[in-house]
This record gives C-alpha cells, sequence and structure tokens, in this order.
C-alpha cells in the first residue's frame, strides 16, 4: 500500500527545494560578480582615463534609477526597504532589481568609484530570494516571502564574502535575533548551502592571512585598548562626515544630477594626481598590503576622502570593502606604534572599522575569525562584545526585537 505524504511533509519538501535553488542562483550570482568586478577593475587600473567617464555614468545611474522609480537601492544600504519587502519602497524587488544591482555596482568599478560590493550581494540576495518566491506562488499558489527574501539576504552574504557563519550573525543584528527555530535551521542551510555552492563554482574569495601567535601582557591590553578607541572615534568621524554632507546638500538644495556629477569631477581629478587607481575601487589591493608591509598615515586618510566623495554622491556597491580597506591601512599604520604584530593591528581595524560603523560588531567577530582563523576567536569575540554591548547601552539599536 503506497504511504500517503503529509501536507506538513510535502510543504517541508517544497521549501527545501526552493531554499537550494535560492542558495544555487545566488551563489553564481556572487561569482559572476567577484570576477566580472576583478575583471572591470583591472581593465580601469590599465586605463585610468577612463575615470573621466565617471561623471557622466554617475548622471545616467541616477536618470536609470529615478526613470524606473527604483528606490529600493540608495546611496547607503536600505534594510528598510528590504525588511518591508511588501511595501510601496520595495516594489521593484526581483529578477529585474538584482540586475540592475550587480551592473551598476560593476560599472562603479569600471570607472573608479570607491564603492564596495557587500551592499550589492545583500541587495540582489533579497532580490533574487523574491523572484524566487513569486516562482514558488505561480507553480505552487503559495508565496514563502518570509523565508526566501531572507534566506536570498544571508546566501548573497555568505556566498560574496565566503563565511556562512557570519552571514547568520549579520541576519540576526540587522533583522532581529528573535526568529523562529525552525526558519533559523533553513537560513542556516541557505547560508552553508551557497558557501559551499560558490566554492564548487570556484568563486575568487579574498585570501586572509593566518592569525599569529603571540603573548598577552599588559602592555599588550593596553594598545589593544587604545586601538579599540581609536577605531571608535574613526567610525564616529567617518559617519559624522557623511552626516554633514548630507546636512550641505539639503541646506542649499542642490540637486542629485549636479552633485554626483561634480562628484564625479572631483573623484577623476584626485584619482589623476595620485595617479593609479590605489585608492579606488573596493580597496582590496590595499587590505592585502596592509598585512605584508606597513601602511603610510596617507592611506586610510585619501582612502576616506575617495570613499566618502563616492558614497554620499549615490555611487552603487555600497561601503563595506572600502571602510575595511580604511581600517586596515589605519592598523598597518598604527601597529608600530601600538608594537603589535602587523598582521594581528591591520585585520582588527580591517573588520572592526567597517562592523561598527554599520553597527554589525557580532558580525565582525564572527567574520574575522572565519577569515583569520580560530586563533583569532579571544580578541574578536571581545572586541564583538564589547561594542555590541555598548551599542545597546548607547540606544542604537535593539538586536533582539524582530523587525521584519
Amino acid at each position: 500500500m503506497q504511504k500517503i505524504i503529509k501536507p506538513n511533509t510535502v510543504r517541508l519538501i517544497q521549501q527545501g527545494l526552493f531554499l537550494l535553488l535560492i542558495s544555487a542562483l545566488t551563489a553564481a550570482f556572487s561569482t559572476a560578480f567577484l570576477v566580472t568586478l576583478n575583471y572591470f577593475f583591472s581593465l580601469f587600473t590599465e586605463n585610468l582615463y577612463l575615470v573621466f567617464i565617471l561623471p557622466f555614468f554617475g548622471v545616467m545611474t541616477l536618470w536609470f534609477y529615478h526613470r524606473i522609480s527604483y528606490r529600493f537601492s540608495t546611496m547607503h544600504l536600505n534594510f528598510e526597504a528590504i525588511r518591508d519587502y511588501r511595501a510601496e519602497s520595495a516594489k521593484n524587488l526581483g529578477l529585474v532589481s538584482a540586475l540592475v544591482v550587480f551592473i551598476s555596482a560593476s560599472l562603479s568599478q569600471l570607472f573608479g568609484a570607491s564603492t564596495g560590493r557587500e551592499g550589492a550581494a545583500v541587495q540582489y540576495g533579497a532580490s533574487l530570494g523574491f523572484a524566487v518566491s513569486n516562482i514558488q506562488g505561480l507553480i505552487f499558489k503559495r508565496r514563502d516571502y518570509n523565508l526566501l527574501v531572507r534566506a536570498g539576504i544571508v546566501a548573497g552574504f555568505s556566498s560574496l564574502f565566503g563565511t556562512p557563519l557570519a552571514a547568520l550573525i549579520f541576519l540576526g543584528e540587522k533583522f532581529g535575533f528573535k526568529q523562529n527555530w525552525y526558519q533559523s535551521l533553513q537560513w542556516a542551510a541557505a547560508s552553508y548551502l551557497s558557501f559551499y555552492f560558490s566554492k564548487l563554482l570556484n568563486a575568487p574569495h579574498s585570501i586572509y592571512p593566518q592569525w599569529p601567535n603571540f603573548s598577552i601582557n599588559s602592555s599588550t591590553l593596553a594598545s589593544l585598548a587604545i586601538l579599540l578607541l581609536i577605531i571608535s572615534f574613526c567610525a564616529f568621524l567617518y559617519k559624522k562626515i557623511i552626516s554633514l554632507i548630507d546636512d550641505f546638500r539639503l541646506k542649499f538644495k542642490i540637486h542629485s544630477y549636479c552633485f554626483i556629477f561634480f562628484a564625479g569631477i572631483a573623484l577623476a581629478a584626485m584619482t589623476w594626481s595620485v595617479g593609479s587607481s590605489k585608492y579606488n575601487g573596493t580597496g582590496a589591493l590595499l587590505i592585502q598590503e596592509s598585512f605584508a608591509t606597513v601602511s603610510s598615515w596617507t592611506d586610510p586618510v585619501l582612502k576616506i576622502i575617495f570613499t566618502v566623495t563616492s558614497i554620499v554622491a549615490g555611487f552603487k556597491g555600497g561601503e563595506v570593502t572600502p571602510l575595511m580597506a580604511i581600517g586596515a591601512t589605519l592598523g598597518s599604520f598604527l601597529s608600530p606604534l601600538l608594537e603589535l604584530p602587523l598582521v594581528t593591528s591591520s585585520a582588527i581595524g580591517c573588520i572592526f572599522l567597517f562592523s561598527v560603523t554599520l553597527k554589525i560588531p557580532l558580525t565582525g567577530a564572527f567574520l574575522m575569525i572565519e577569515l583569520f582563523g580560530t586563533s583569532s576567536a579571544a580578541i574578536a569575540l571581545c572586541y564583538g562584545f564589547i561594542f555590541f554591548i555598548f551599542g545597546i547601552l548607547k540606544g542604537d539599536w535593539n538586536p533582539f526585537k524582530n523587525r521584519f
């Protein structure tokens, strides 16, 4: 006698198949995205004159976004629009929006904007999750938006960074730790599946040096405390500069097209004066160099200028990797002054400047462990929890409230 499959079992199989689909699709997107970014930026490095196209590209990008009423992606990570995926602000989520994010972020690298890639990964991950839920609705007349949009987000982060555990912590910090345990297991499956799919596709993930062995004493603890304070100040300074420029734009009512055009001209002039692509793009090369040799104080300063100009103007891609480059070069410069190992100081700056700025310190802690090895766990978790508790006491966020 044939066994009758219960409806809840049918739904479980159905959800499993769609989680598999979103994991594979997002991993393919991330692999293609990484390859495209590397290729475009190498083209830019070899043909520095392309930076003079940047002002016109910026205007065209804004025109295109405004033309299709594409309000999902703004100059910063628009997590509110992703959370409220049924709202008017997210009406363009889907395959088209995923392609738009992919193309605009890639072309920003071709023409020399100092933008990142992880912001784009979260956005196209959410868009792909929404698109897959629509496919589910067409076939089964039921849409698991909540499950699949978040699965897309975590899969996008995991497959691009190559860090499945940090991707899950990111989901909790940005969208609330108060989640259904069963769905949490499904998102964990999506995170690890997308990671393994990206490995199968030979995604060009960045490789980081292993954490060095060194003794912890009172002098080292004092140096680590000073580094923590400097990172906190730099994160505050970065956000303050962004805020002041935004206020300036509002006060003088500068049109967005004029702003991005003249920002593009400024970036072109700065690039040409430097004479290289060192401070353009994601800053991945700066990060790698910071682990090998002590960086100059000019590296974090110039990368901040290039990044702030690109981000406030509205060039697409996000700010995660540029912030990592700023932090890594800052840590590298400070390492001999604080008498800390070069890799240690650079790694702490690299991870915690961006994670504190974006208010995801626990994500940063687990990201450090996955990228630099388990030997970094003690310092990574210590830094992560200090920033995490400080953020709660300061009232910056409430990660225990479900905001999705």
